[in-house]
């Protein structure tokens, strides 16, 4: 059985980005995001997706990458750390989901890769809780 996933609209669209509406209407303007107008336009999943450096996520994990992006700077205001920890972590490896010249972070894979790294030294509830988790498996 495959999801039907629903359209963004520009405005969903930027805030998914952690973009401005107007970033995003230059990006369909230049080709860059691909959207159907419908009175208004409309973004597929997979096209928004497509602008990110990173994987395309597999089906089982759609909601996850459904989150809106965090910025380096709302990272830091959600971990409740400064700009330079958040910029070691980036160079230690945390997983970005960059758009443009953006750099932008799924919130859940920033807590995975923080939990593992610094097990549970960091309050990581204010970061999932912007985030889509997947399901917890019931033999867990």
């Amino acid at each position: 059985m495959t999801m039907a996933l629903p359209f963004l609209s520009v405005t969903d669209c930027a805030r998914h980005f952690s973009f401005s509406e107007r970033t995003v209407y230059e990006m369909i303007k230049s080709g860059e995001l691909r959207a159907e107008k419908f009175g208004s336009y409309l973004i597929a999943w997979p096209d928004a997706w497509a602008c990110e450096q990173g994987p395309v996520p597999r089906p089982e994990l759609y909601m996850r990458y459904m989150s809106d992006l965090l910025s380096r700077q709302a990272l830091a205001r959600r971990s409740g750390r400064s700009l330079r920890t958040v910029d070691r972590w980036l160079d230690s490896g945390l997983p970005t989901r960059n758009v443009r010249a953006s750099v932008r972070v799924n919130p859940v894979d920033a807590a995975e890769w923080l939990r593992g790294k610094y097990g549970t030294s960091i309050r990581l509830n204010r970061l999932l809780a912007c985030g889509t988790a997947p399901p917890v498996p019931q033999n867990a």
